[in-house]
């Protein structure tokens, strides 16, 4: 939501043959009551504000709460912009 869909995680795959692979997972979380927000510079004519700004705590417990189905993308029911 903070880069305003201009960023996407890449997509990767793995291909084990004889040998044992480990993986460590990093993951960076904002602190209790952080507000996300797009930055000003990432909003112009030809790109459209994605996401309002919101908190990112209030985020976790709807995700984690109301079963938001698979199918759908949970940053874009809880923040999308629907204009």
């Amino acid at each position: 939501a903070w880069s305003n869909g201009r960023l996407h995680s890449p997509t990767h795959r793995v291909m084990v043959f004889d040998k044992e692979r480990f993986s460590i997972g990093l993951f960076s979380t904002p602190k209790d009551g952080a507000i996300i927000k797009v930055p000003e510079q990432l909003v112009d004519d030809g790109h459209a504000l994605l996401f309002n700004p919101f908190n990112f705590s209030d985020f976790l417990y709807y995700f984690s709460t109301t079963g938001v189905k698979l199918s759908e993308s949970a940053i874009h029911v809880f923040a999308g912009s629907h204009d």
